[in-house]
């Protein structure tokens, strides 16, 4: 089997999987967090000095309730980071955070919004190359304002596995703590 040079790092993943999940947030405007297990072998490496690595290539978010038909305008976010952050908000420019979806709807005086879902995140490079997630656990978080009813994410990330050298694997755990 030939790996494409570049795009599988040694492991010929060139088919991405799903890993897919919920979380609803614990009460209204709450902001909730959720750890999720990250399904990967890290002694299944491709050759001697290599060890694999969780590659995001895209997130995929749909949000689910809080419409507050009642007022302006209502604000849902959606994140994912490589550590805890508990009921402290995420925000955008922290470095472990890979993806992040801010859906601010505002409706017309009709009480009709415009939503498009579902809300894509790309985590590549424009060549195929995906953020490489060296922890063991990535976790989900959910925060809103402005809304009636507790908030639910569903989502779906895009993923392959990458086999990277043990000094290049190393770091990015260091930068992912």
């Amino acid at each position: 089997m030939s790996d494409v040079p570049g795009l599988t790092g040694g492991t010929h993943d060139i088919n991405p999987q799903y890993l897919s999940g919920t979380l609803t947030q614990t009460g209204v405007d709450t902001t909730t967090t959720a750890q999720i297990t990250i399904p990967i072998d890290r002694l299944r490496s491709g050759s001697t000095g290599h060890i694999g690595c969780f590659e995001v290539l895209r997130v995929y978010f749909v949000f689910r309730g809080g419409f507050a038909l009642l007022n302006n305008a209502d604000q849902k976010t959606a994140s994912f980071t490589t550590k805890s952050f508990g009921v402290t908000t995420v925000q955008f420019n922290e470095p472990t955070c890979f993806a992040r979806c801010d859906n601010l709807i505002t409706f017309v005086t009709s009480g009709a919004a415009n939503v498009y879902q579902p809300f894509q995140y790309d985590c590549t490079d424009g060549n195929g190359h995906g953020v490489l997630i060296a922890t063991d656990s990535i976790f989900i978080q959910v925060a809103s304002s402005s809304t009636t009813t507790a908030v639910t994410c569903d989502y779906k990330i895009l993923y392959r596995y990458k086999n990277v050298p043990i000094q290049e694997y190393v770091g990015i755990v260091q930068s992912q703590s």
